[in-house]
């Protein structure tokens, strides 16, 4: 019956576009595939069917005529469809490749970036413990033995916190060139994550700078007061 298969077919299509959706899942695409397997025979017959049914004259001529165009209508809905699966496949699987790869680099990212937040870290306590450590030099209390250990302390940690800040950069540095071959968007956070780290190197060096000649400062201030 050529009703029957025209609804039958129309059902399929209609099935595939609710398998495949906005097609971005593999899954969808072979579900589509599969409602539509069978649709070009179903239109097959039932356009056979018609072409006999229009070398019949008479009133149901017609009809019959609008019913072969909307058999036309469903095969060239049909192609849209198969030619939507099948472009959409390669880019999914395209899609696929770029997400395994985003998130193998990811992965290599984040022990790239152990180290460096590591020596960050250890520069910024430095620093912190020499500005806190400068403290007791700034007060310039009564006891000359107390200050004199506040000097040597404080150029001791100025010197360990420069090291450390020196290291970090180096760091830095190394990992710069080891994202150079991370996709684009990995890349990109990784840039993003080093640039913020040498952020703070800089407002570390910046804080430390006048700290890490303590030494000199303290001696021409004794040699000023005698």
């Amino acid at each position: 019956d050529v009703n029957n298969a025209m609804n039958a077919a129309n059902a399929a299509i209609e099935s595939a576009k609710l398998s495949y959706g906005d097609l971005t899942k593999m899954e969808g695409l072979d579900e589509a595939e599969t409602a539509l397997k069978d649709v070009p025979e179903m239109l097959q017959k039932a356009q056979k069917a018609l072409e006999g049914s229009l070398s019949i004259a008479g009133t149901m001529m017609t009809e019959v005529r609008t019913t072969n165009q909307k058999a036309l209508l469903l095969i060239q809905t049909l192609k849209t469809e198969q030619m939507k699966v099948r472009v959409a496949r390669p880019r999914i699987v395209a899609a696929q490749k770029v997400k395994e790869t985003e998130a193998k680099d990811q992965a290599a990212l984040d022990t790239l970036m152990t180290d460096p937040n590591n020596k960050v870290n250890e520069a910024e306590d430095l620093v912190e413990k020499t500005v806190i450590t400068h403290g007791v030099v700034e007060a310039d209390g009564e006891d000359d033995t107390e200050v004199k250990l506040a000097v040597e302390q404080t150029h001791q940690l100025a010197v360990q916190a420069n090291v450390a800040i020196k290291e970090a950069l180096a760091l830095l540095g190394q990992r710069m060139v080891a994202i150079k071959n991370f996709s684009p968007k990995i890349r990109d956070k990784a840039n993003s994550d080093l640039n913020a780290l040498r952020i703070r190197i800089r407002d570390l060096s910046l804080k430390l700078q006048p700290l890490s000649n303590v030494k000199q400062l303290y001696a021409q201030k004794e040699a000023a007061n005698q």
